[in-house]
C-alpha cells in the first residue's frame, strides 16, 4: 500500500490545469482509467405549475417555474446547463435546438413566469405570450440562440455532412476544403477544452460549449460567451485604453487556461404575437384566403427591464436581443389546390462577442499559433445578424387521402458584426441559397 507518487513536472502541472479547479487535486492522485468528474447533487427538486382561467372573451394561462442550478432530470422540460438561451426561442419538434426529443423550454438555474392569452377567433386564432425569467444565482455568460427563420433550410443544404447530429461545429466543417476554404469564422465560447499540444479541438471532451454554429438534427443554433473588447489591438491610443483592453483579454486567456468564464445573474424577457384569419369571409368570397402572422421579441439582459424585451443592443446590460417576424398567406385556387406564400425576417444583435480573424486575409487563422492574443488576431466581433426568407409553394390533394406538398424557398444570412474591426472579413459568414422540397403524404 505504498503511497502514490505525484508527478510534479511542468508538463504534469499544465495537464492538471485543464481540469475544473475543484477537480485538480483529485486528478493528480488517480490512475488514468479512473473517473473523477462524477458528482452527486443529492435531492434537488424543481417546480413547474400551470393555471388556466377561462373567461367569456379570452382564456388566460399562467406558467411558473423554479429550477435550481443543480436541478437535473433526464428527458424533462429543463436542459441542465450552466448557460442560458432566450426563453421562448427554442422551438419544438424538428426545429428544437436545446434538449432532447421535442426540445426543452427551460434551462436550469431559472425562475419566472409566462402569461399566455388566447382570444377565440372564428376561422382563425389569436395568442399573446409575455414572460420574464431570472437566473437564481450567477451563471456562466455562455449564451445560445437559434436561427429560427432559416436554420432548418440552412442545415438542409448541409445535411449530407457529419455535423447533422451535433458531432461538431458547422463553422469548422465549412472552414477547410477546396470548395470552401476558410469559409466561416466563429465567435469564441468555452475555449478551455483543447488538445495537449495546443491545437484547437472543438469536439472533446465537452461538446457543445465551444463557440460557433451547430446543428441539432434539422435546426441550426449558435453559442458564444459574452466577451467584449472595447478597443482593437491595433487601435490603442492611450495607456488607459491599453489597460482596459489587457483586462478584457485576460478574461479570455483565463478561460483557455483554467476553464473559468465571466459570470453574472441574467434575465430573459419574451413577447410574442401569433394570429391568423380567413379574410375572404369579409367580402363573402367563394375561395378562401388565410393570412397568418407571427412576431416574437426575445432578449437576455443583466437587468430585469420590468419584463420588457430589449429592442436595441446599445445598452451594455443587453447581452443579446432578437426579433423574428413571419407572414404566411394561403389562397384556395380550387377545392383541392392551395397556394402558400412566405416572407420572414429575423435579427439577432449583441455588442458582445470576439473572434480570431487573420487581419491580413480576413479569414479564420490557419495556424494554431495564430489563435493567441499576442498574434494580433483577437478582435471584437459583435453579433449583428439579419436573415430573410422568401417562399412559395402549393398543397394539392391529388386523390382521396393523398396529398402533394411542394415548397420553394430563397433565404439569406448576413453577418455585419464579424467585420467590425477587420474590413476584409466582410461577407465571410454571409450565406444565401435556394431550397426546394417535395413531399407526398398518404393516409391509410
Amino acid at each position: 500500500d505504498a503511497a502514490k507518487t505525484t508527478d510534479t513536472t511542468a508538463a504534469a502541472k499544465n495537464t492538471l490545469l485543464r481540469y475544473r479547479p475543484d477537480m485538480q487535486a483529485k486528478a493528480g492522485e488517480v490512475e488514468q482509467w479512473q473517473e473523477i468528474g462524477q458528482t452527486n447533487t443529492g435531492w434537488v427538486p424543481g417546480v413547474y405549475s400551470t393555471v388556466t382561467y377561462p373567461m367569456d372573451v379570452f382564456e388566460t394561462e399562467l406558467r411558473t417555474v423554479y429550477f435550481p442550478k443543480k436541478f437535473q432530470s433526464v428527458g424533462s422540460i429543463v436542459n441542465p446547463m450552466d448557460g442560458i438561451f432566450p426563453y421562448e426561442s427554442n422551438m419544438t419538434g424538428a426545429g428544437k435546438f436545446a434538449g432532447s426529443d421535442n426540445g426543452t423550454a427551460y434551462a436550469s438555474n431559472l425562475v419566472g413566469s409566462n402569461v399566455i392569452v388566447k382570444v377565440p377567433v372564428p376561422r382563425g386564432h389569436a395568442k399573446i405570450s409575455w414572460g420574464l425569467h431570472s437566473q437564481l444565482e450567477e451563471g456562466n455568460d455562455l449564451i445560445y440562440f437559434p436561427w429560427r427563420q432559416n436554420g432548418a433550410a440552412f442545415n438542409s443544404t448541409l445535411a449530407s455532412n457529419y455535423t447533422q447530429y451535433d458531432f461538431g461545429l458547422l463553422d469548422d466543417y465549412l472552414k477547410k476544403g477546396a470548395s470552401s476554404p476558410l469559409r466561416q469564422t466563429r465567435r469564441l465560447g468555452e475555449e478551455f477544452f483543447t488538445t495537449a499540444n495546443g491545437k484547437r479541438n472543438a469536439y472533446a471532451p465537452n461538446i457543445g460549449a465551444t463557440g460557433g454554429l451547430r446543428a441539432a438534427f434539422l435546426s441550426a443554433y449558435e453559442g458564444f460567451v459574452a466577451y467584449k473588447l472595447d478597443k482593437g489591438l491595433n487601435k490603442l491610443v492611450t495607456v488607459a485604453d491599453s489597460a482596459k483592453w489587457n483586462e478584457q483579454v485576460a478574461a479570455i486567456v483565463s478561460n483557455a487556461e483554467t476553464g473559468v468564464m465571466p459570470q453574472s445573474k441574467k434575465f430573459t424577457q419574451n413577447l410574442s404575437l401569433d394570429g391568423s384569419y380567413e379574410i375572404s369571409r369579409l367580402w363573402a368570397g367563394k375561395r378562401s384566403l388565410f393570412l397568418s402572422g407571427y412576431a416574437a421579441f426575445n432578449s437576455i439582459t443583466k437587468d430585469n427591464r420590468v419584463g420588457i424585451p430589449a429592442f436595441s443592443a446599445d445598452d451594455d446590460n443587453v447581452l443579446l436581443m432578437g426579433r423574428n417576424l413571419r407572414f404566411e398567406p394561403v389562397f384556395q385556387v380550387t377545392p383541392k389546390f392551395y397556394v402558400v406564400g412566405l416572407v420572414g425576417n429575423e435579427i439577432w444583435k449583441s455588442n458582445y462577442g470576439v473572434a480570431y480573424i487573420d487581419t491580413t486575409t480576413g479569414k479564420a487563422p490557419e495556424a494554431d499559433a495564430e489563435w493567441d492574443p499576442k498574434s494580433g488576431n483577437l478582435v471584437s466581433a459583435p453579433i449583428e445578424y439579419t436573415d430573410w426568407t422568401y417562399g412559395l409553394g402549393f398543397d394539392w390533394d391529388m386523390a382521396s387521402r393523398v396529398g402533394l406538398h411542394v415548397r420553394c424557398q430563397y433565404f439569406t444570412h448576413e453577418d455585419k458584426g464579424i467585420s467590425k474591426e477587420v474590413s476584409k472579413a466582410a461577407g465571410i459568414n454571409d450565406y444565401q441559397a435556394w431550397l426546394t422540397t417535395a413531399e407526398v403524404k398518404m393516409w391509410f
